[in-house]
């Protein structure tokens, strides 16, 4: 069981990195995570938890990653841990940014004690599935909006949220689904980039 909550739950850690352009040549990012919404009755002890439940996700080359699993099992520093119902405003170079949301699907393998298994059966990666822009001395607002779902696994009822993200890009609204998987969704397995250690 600790294995499947160390995929649930992870805490980044920051960190500062040196900029390439001066800060008046920057444009801004307003990463926002808005209070939870819920589809089914929470238990109290579970609410506690979800109360206090964050969003890891950092800035890597020109792709704004999402972690929805451990960060140990990335090769990249998570850099950033945002509370729900709270944001983070980092001053980035102008240019245009991907985001690629790294998730878990809920299955009976979640629950092995094999973590190797865990990561083959149940993580995937779903890349560039949004895009925004960073425009010099212009702000640009992602948002996040969890919402929870109950899944019963194993008879065990699990409550796992789904990531809507708004994108918020000069007078354009994109809204998408990033966390769930898809046709186009990439496994644990056969992804070959340089997220995975």
């Amino acid at each position: 069981m600790k294995y499947f909550v160390l995929l649930l739950f992870s805490f980044g850690f920051m960190s500062n990195n040196e900029p390439l352009y001066s800060q008046e040549s920057q444009g801004i990012l307003v990463f926002r995570v808005l209070n939870y919404t819920t589809e089914v009755k929470i238990p109290i002890n579970v609410k506690g938890v979800i109360d206090y439940a964050d969003i890891d996700w950092s800035i890597i080359d020109s792709t704004l990653v999402i972690s929805c699993i451990y960060s140990k099992f990335l090769k990249p520093e998570i850099s950033n841990h945002t509370r729900y119902r709270d944001e983070k405003i980092l001053s980035l170079n102008p240019g245009k940014y991907s985001i690629t949301c790294v998730s878990h699907q809920l299955m009976s393998d979640s629950f092995s004690k094999d973590i190797d298994k865990v990561l083959s059966s149940t993580v995937f990666f779903n890349l560039d599935i949004l895009s925004f822009k960073i425009c010099q001395n212009d702000t640009t607002i992602i948002e996040i909006l969890p919402t929870y779902m109950r899944y019963t696994i194993k008879g065990k009822d699990i409550y796992n949220p789904t990531y809507s993200c708004t994108v918020f890009d000069h007078g354009e609204k994109i809204t998408k689904i990033i966390n769930l998987r898809t046709d186009n969704s990439i496994s644990w397995d056969d992804y070959k980039g340089t997220l995975k250690l």
